[in-house]
């Protein structure tokens, strides 16, 4: 019940921002809203630049590093008949040269309900993403931190009433950088490929 009265908060208040669409001209005001939580899972992709080696290469490093990672995700939002948002944490497994790799952040979808079955959406994403780690040859700690922005789109499979089962493609931009030294590493982009298994709360 705690989890439940949680859910329903957060999401009261996420949803201030699209109720409005929730609401018929013919209607009383009520809401056809549902709390919601997903937990996800991904494959991830992202570029890693080097400035300075781009224009005078050093000691073999590559001026772009590219990483392959899968991730974990929570997020908890709402939903209205159109519209979707989420407020969303990810966790970033990509090996021993990153201590961390974590965003938090939120999104909003709209929902294109075609189906009984199913409904396609499309959105938008934004936050802040926390990094740490080791460049090769060197012998301390980086952090790359930073907003990024983005968009997602994909498909929401009604398993039951209760559960859907969600399909989809996230790009995350960013210009989060570390300076340190004579090198500067800017993290380019994020693609993600990610399927999210979401619970629906009725909101009494």
């Amino acid at each position: 019940m705690r989890l439940k009265k949680l859910l329903e908060n957060i999401s009261l208040v996420a949803l201030l921002a699209v109720s409005a669409t929730s609401v018929s001209a013919n209607d009383d005001f009520t809401f056809n809203t549902k709390s919601l939580i997903g937990f996800e899972g991904g494959y991830s992709t992202f570029n890693v630049d080097n400035n300075y080696n781009a224009i005078f290469p050093i000691n073999g490093i590559d001026a772009t590093e590219s990483y392959d990672s899968g991730h974990l995700g929570l997020k908890i939002g709402a939903e209205g008949d159109d519209f979707r948002v989420f407020l969303s944490a990810r966790n970033f497994f990509i090996g021993s040269d990153y201590d961390y790799f974590v965003t938090l952040g939120a999104e909003i979808d709209y929902k294109f309900n075609f189906s009984k079955v199913a409904n396609f959406y499309i959105g938008a994403n934004g936050g802040y993403l926390f990094s740490k780690f080791q460049a090769d040859n060197e012998t301390w700690n980086r952090k790359i931190d930073g907003f990024y922005y983005g968009g997602q789109l994909g498909f929401n499979f009604h398993m039951s009433p209760k559960y859907d089962l969600e399909v989809g493609a996230r790009i995350m931009d960013t210009d989060a950088s570390n300076d340190t030294g004579a090198i500067k590493y800017t993290l380019d982009y994020i693609a993600e490929g990610y399927v999210s298994f979401i619970i629906k709360f009725d909101m009494d």
